[in-house]
């Protein structure tokens, strides 16, 4: 493909498939000289509807008169998305924009859309036909073995500007939400990849990391059911639940005395990442100081804001002219990875600014798909002190407080805003500022409660600590973990398979003792991995996950009505999702009872190509650690101990799982050589 202007200029970044970069409205140029000497026929050219209405069109035009072989894929959002999301400069539809295409000499037109009877009567031109957004890959595939120009238009409203209005009360809530079933959720990633959402969140649980829905900030685009997963879930016209700490915000806080800053001018940094608040925080200051007979400027950088991209926000209040150049006074950093980049740090004067950083790094795309790729919160936060100075830089945990107390971990905003208030950093008065959050509308009490949770974080730290600390931590002894495990497979198949995993346990504690006295860490490694490999996720695992006791627990804590919950289940390893409804929990739990068949001769699924792949992953594993028990020694427990863990690496559904072991299988043959190279240098030291 062909990258254009606009938000899939992105593509270039995460799409290898994906390459050169034009003005606007030449997209599709380059390939008309390009063509004629190269073996490749075909090639796809993203193309956004902001472009098209701008001069994209003449793109089009032009190939077509070159009689170029390519398909533009036209995306209809009905926003010019990458700056802001302004409406078109045109009054056009899709079947205007089909008809037009037809008229310029495009022969193949295929409309791609989520709700193709949507369009009633307006008509379409006979070279144009409409799919459902299931076909898009089949669409695709026959429209790059297609002479001549085609043009796909996929026609879905902007998820970020459609989210961006559900938030003001501009557009109707979503039809359905989604939801991960943690418990079931391999942390493959797949989701991530399919979608590069930031709503994607990683989280850590007992069971090693999962995926969460940041349901604050998913935008319902619903592309991450387009992985295998089963775990995931979507609940039909549930309103999220509000939760938050029953513990009130102390009424005492009214009669607080803040500290007077009355420096004039004063100017103030935001630092974050779109969709976070950064420019209604802006709006927020410039307007309390409208309200309390002041001047305001504001300056906003916005960039990729609508994607996630970093954010700046400039405001100067009491002074004309909004750029903030090496004179700020205060910089709130909503999210440290963009507060230590230096643009930020150039603005910070020596003596003068203080810092107040959010603590939790915003996740970012590549951090969802690699764990080592994730922004460090705390060695962020002490980068910045060390350019500002240790005793004028603060760091509060905004988001664990705006998720725990408010209620909204996107609120994180103005909790940092009521922080700075009660800092006596703002030279606004607290009425100009409620004024001023109540312009913005929406949630007008949860807002107001997220700034007064800012403010109690100021003057009573220890209370909010014990409000939003680390819940106590299990017994995470290697006895404590193998009692855990054991019970779990227990649940899983029976008191055979647990007695099974304990045997191999024993025997890997007891040459560990004694074969490499003072070191630990095999045992633990060898109880996760065989764990993960016994209890795989077959059909009678996910079916009973998926409607057990806890999974309802879970999605009632988030929602407020969870019975309308449809189950997104894969045929095949490769095949296409079916959703059921809730109807289906009984088969469900009966396909889970039928788990007294798993791997027997009676076993429906044996012979799946998957399942096989299972089994033999446990034999091979066993022998595995049975010849590095022969020639364990403190010398090779390192080594010893990355075997026993390569079934972390195994992980996902189908093709996913697949891959993911192929690579584990690669990794052991590499580790057993040096285990064994190892083994054999002991062996002639010790001669």
């Amino acid at each position: 493909a062909l990258a254009g202007i606009g938000c899939h200029t992105m593509a270039l970044w995460t799409d290898a498939n994906t390459s050169t970069l034009v003005p606007m409205g030449n997209e599709g140029a380059a390939w008309i000289g390009l063509a004629p000497f190269v073996s490749q026929d075909h090639v796809f050219q993203n193309l956004g509807d902001g472009t098209y209405v701008h001069s994209g069109i003449l793109a089009v035009r032009a190939a077509v008169a070159a009689n170029a072989t390519m398909t533009f894929k036209l995306l209809w959002n009905g926003a010019v998305a990458m700056t802001g999301g302004q409406a078109l400069d045109a009054a056009l539809s899709v079947p205007k924009v089909a008809r037009e295409l037809a008229a310029e000499g495009v022969k193949r037109i295929v409309v791609v859309s989520e709700s193709p009877s949507d369009y009633g009567n307006d008509p379409f031109p006979p070279e144009a036909r409409i799919v459902g957004r299931e076909a898009f890959d089949a669409v695709q595939d026959e429209l790059s073995h297609t002479p001549g120009v085609s043009v796909i238009i996929y026609d879905q409203p902007c998820a970020a500007e459609l989210a961006r209005k559900r938030g003001h009360g501009d557009a109707p809530p979503p039809e359905q939400r989604v939801f991960i079933n943690e418990r079931l959720c391999e942390g493959c990633g797949d989701c991530t990849a399919k979608t590069n959402c930031l709503a994607v969140v990683p989280v850590a649980t007992p069971f090693g990391e999962k995926r969460r829905i940041d349901q604050d900030s998913c935008t319902q685009d619903l592309t991450c059911l387009e992985g295998l997963c089963p775990a995931i879930v979507t609940v039909a016209s549930a309103r999220k639940r509000r939760t938050h700490n029953d513990v009130p915000v102390p009424e005492h806080l009214r009669s607080l005395r803040t500290p007077v800053f009355d420096r004039a001018p004063t100017s103030i940094l935001i630092a974050g990442v779109g969709g976070r608040g950064v420019v209604t925080t802006a709006r927020i200051l410039a307007r309390a100081a409208l309200n309390n007979g002041n001047t305001a400027a504001v300056l906003d950088q916005t960039g990729l804001a609508q994607k996630g991209g970093a954010v700046l926000s400039h405001v100067r209040i009491g002074s004309s002219g909004a750029r903030i150049g090496h004179d700020a006074d205060l910089i709130l950093g909503l999210d440290p990875l963009v507060a230590a980049g230096a643009r930020v740090l150039a603005t910070i004067q020596a003596g003068q600014s203080r810092v107040l950083l959010a603590s939790e790094a915003a996740p970012t795309a590549k951090g969802g798909r690699d764990a080592a790729a994730r922004p460090d919160g705390t060695a962020l936060v002490a980068a910045i002190a060390v350019e500002a100075g240790e005793e004028r830089t603060t760091a509060i945990a905004a988001e664990r407080i705006a998720r725990i107390c408010a209620g909204r971990s996107i609120a994180a905003n103005l909790v940092m805003l009521g922080y700075a208030y009660q800092a006596g950093r703002l030279p606004l008065s607290e009425q100009s500022l409620l004024d001023a959050i109540a312009d913005e509308g929406g949630d007008i009490v949860g807002k107001r409660e997220a700034f007064a949770w800012g403010r109690r974080a100021c003057v009573d730290p220890a209370a909010i600590d014990a409000l939003t600390g680390a819940a106590p931590q299990p017994d995470e002894t290697l006895a404590a973990l193998i009692a855990h495990l054991k019970k779990e497979l227990v649940s899983y198949q029976n008191e055979a398979l647990a007695n099974r995993f304990a045997t191999l346990l024993e025997r890997v504690a007891h040459a560990e003792k004694a074969q490499a006295p003072g070191r630990s860490g095999l045992a633990e490694a060898v109880a996760r991995g065989y764990y993960k490999l016994l209890a795989a996720k077959d059909e009678y695992e996910a079916a009973r996950l998926l409607t057990s006791d806890a999974f309802d627990a879970d999605l009632a804590g988030v929602f407020a009505e969870p019975s309308r919950t449809r189950y997104h289940l894969a045929l095949t390893a490769n095949g296409r999702k079916i959703a059921v409804g809730r109807w289906a929990r009984p088969l469900l739990r009966i396909l889970a009872s039928f788990k007294v068949l798993r791997g027997g001769p009676f076993d429906p699924f044996r012979a799946r190509p998957i399942r096989r792949l299972e089994r033999a992953q446990i034999a091979e594993y066993e022998d595995t650690i049975a010849s590095v028990l022969a020639g364990l020694s403190s010398s090779n427990h390192d080594i010893a101990v990355a075997l026993a863990a390569l079934p972390d690496g195994i992980r996902g559904f189908g093709a996913v799982k697949e891959r993911t072991a192929a690579t584990a299988r690669e990794r052991q043959a590499t580790l057993l050589a040096a285990f064994k190279t190892t083994t054999g240098s002991a062996a002639r030291a010790a001669e």
